[in-house]
C-alpha cells in the first residue's frame, strides 16, 4: 500500500502518511505558538507596566506631602474644655490661649399665633385671605410674595414658604400641639444679620389681616419698614455667638469661628463657666511629620524593589525578568535612586537621615546609634 513502510524490520508497518501529516501540523502550528507566546508576554509585560505606574503615583503623592511646607508646619490642638472644640485649619505656631464662651448663635425664628383645629377636620385652617410678604434682613432685594386664600392650611402655607426659600433664606414647618397648630418661620442661617422681616415694602406690603392671623401687630401701616412686633406669636430674634479670646471680645454669625486665631479654627457649644474658661494648646505635631517621612520611605522602596524584580537575572533557574534590558525601566530605576542624593522642593533628603542603602532601598539612619535600617525607623526632622 503506497505510503506504508511495509518490509521486514525496524519500522515495518508504521503508517508513513500519518507521520508526514502531523510533521506537517506541527511546522504550520510552531508559528502561532511563537505568536501565542508572544502575546503572552506581551501581556505580563503590560501588566507590569500598570503595576510600575501606580507605585510611580503613591510614590509621587508621599514626596508631595515630604515637600510640601505646609508639611513641616503641622501641628495639633487641644482644648481643656468639651464647650470649645478646636482644630488646626493652616500654620499654627505652637502657643496657648483662653477662650471664654458667653453666648451661642441662634437662627431668628417666629412661631405664629395658635391656630385652632375645627372639630371634625384634620388640620388648622390660616381663616383669612391676604398676602404675606418675607423680605431677608441682610438683603432687601430678596423678597417673596405669598398669596394666602382662607382655606389654606397652615401646612400648605408652610409648602409655600418653602418653595421661596432660596430666595428669602426662609423655611417653616407646622407645631402641633393639644390645643392646636403654630406656623414656624426659620431663618436658614444662624446670626443678628440673617434674619427675616413679614413687613415688606410699599410694593408688596403684608395684609393687615395676615399680620393679625399671625399675631402680629397690624396697628400700623404694614408698609413701613420696622417689622411689626409680636403680640400672640412668639419671636426669637437672630443671635451672633459671643466670646473673649485671651480678654479680646470676639463674634460669629454661626457658632464656629474661622479666623480669630491664625491657623485654627474653634466652635462652640455650650456658655463657659464664668471664670472657668477653655484652655486651648496648640503644639508641633512631630509624629505627622515623620509618617509622611516614613510614607515616602514605603513607597520608594516598594517601586525600587518592583523594579529590582522586573530587571532581575536568575542564573539558577536561568530565567530573566519580564522587563529585563527594557531601556525605559534602566532610565526609570537610575532616576528614581537618583533622587536620594537629590533636592526634593528645597529639602536635602540626606539632611533627614535618608540615604541608600543594599540595592538602591532607602535606609534612614538613626541618631541614637548611627545604624541604617530600611523603612522602620524615622529621622528625627
Amino acid at each position: 500500500m503506497a505510503g506504508t513502510i511495509s518490509s521486514a524490520g525496524i519500522g515495518a508497518g508504521i503508517d508513513g502518511n500519518s507521520i508526514i501529516s502531523q510533521l506537517t501540523a506541527l511546522q504550520r502550528s510552531q508559528p502561532l505558538q511563537r505568536l501565542k507566546d508572544a502575546a503572552s508576554s506581551l501581556d505580563t509585560q503590560i501588566s507590569t507596566v500598570g503595576t510600575l505606574k501606580s507605585l510611580m503615583s503613591t510614590l509621587q503623592d508621599a514626596a508631595r506631602k515630604v515637600t510640601d511646607k505646609g508639611a513641616w508646619q503641622l501641628a495639633t490642638a487641644t482644648s481643656s474644655n468639651t464647650a470649645v472644640a478646636v482644630k488646626v485649619t493652616g500654620a499654627a505656631l505652637p502657643s496657648s490661649s483662653t477662650i471664654e464662651v458667653s453666648q451661642l448663635a441662634r437662627a431668628q425664628t417666629l412661631a405664629s399665633a395658635q391656630f385652632s383645629v375645627a372639630s371634625g377636620a384634620a388640620a388648622a385652617k390660616f381663616g383669612v385671605a391676604g398676602k404675606l410678604v418675607l423680605t431677608s434682613s441682610s438683603d432687601s432685594s430678596k423678597i417673596a410674595a405669598i398669596e394666602i386664600t382662607a382655606d389654606m392650611t397652615l401646612t400648605q402655607v408652610a409648602e409655600a414658604i418653602n418653595k421661596q426659600s432660596s430666595v428669602t433664606g426662609v423655611t417653616a414647618s407646622v407645631i402641633k400641639d393639644a390645643n392646636g397648630e403654630r406656623l414656624s418661620m426659620n431663618a436658614k442661617n444662624s446670626g443678628a444679620a440673617n434674619g427675616f422681616t413679614v413687613i415688606g415694602d410699599s410694593v408688596h406690603p403684608t395684609s393687615p389681616e395676615v399680620l393679625t392671623a399671625l399675631g402680629l401687630d397690624a396697628s400700623g401701616d404694614p408698609r413701613v419698614s420696622a417689622p411689626p412686633a409680636a403680640t400672640d406669636a412668639v419671636l426669637q430674634q437672630g443671635l451672633n455667638a459671643k466670646a473673649k479670646v485671651n480678654g479680646i471680645d470676639v463674634e460669629s454669625a454661626t457658632n464656629e469661628f474661622k479666623q480669630t486665631l491664625p491657623g485654627l479654627s474653634f466652635t462652640v457649644s455650650q456658655v463657659t463657666q464664668a471664670g472657668a474658661p477653655a484652655l486651648v494648646t496648640v503644639a508641633a505635631d512631630t509624629d505627622g511629620m515623620k509618617k509622611n517621612l516614613q510614607a515616602f520611605i514605603d513607597a520608594y522602596n516598594a517601586l525600587n524593589a518592583k523594579l529590582a524584580d522586573v530587571t532581575k537575572y536568575d542564573a539558577e533557574s536561568k530565567t530573566r525578568g519580564v522587563m529585563q534590558g527594557d531601556s525605559s525601566i534602566v532610565s526609570i530605576t537610575s532616576e528614581l535612586r537618583a533622587t536620594l542624593s537629590s533636592n526634593l522642593g528645597g529639602i536635602n533628603l540626606s539632611d533627614l537621615g535618608i540615604q541608600m542603602g543594599k540595592g538602591g532601598a532607602a535606609v534612614v539612619r538613626h541618631l541614637c546609634d548611627g545604624q541604617g535600617q530600611t523603612g522602620s525607623c524615622v529621622a528625627r526632622p
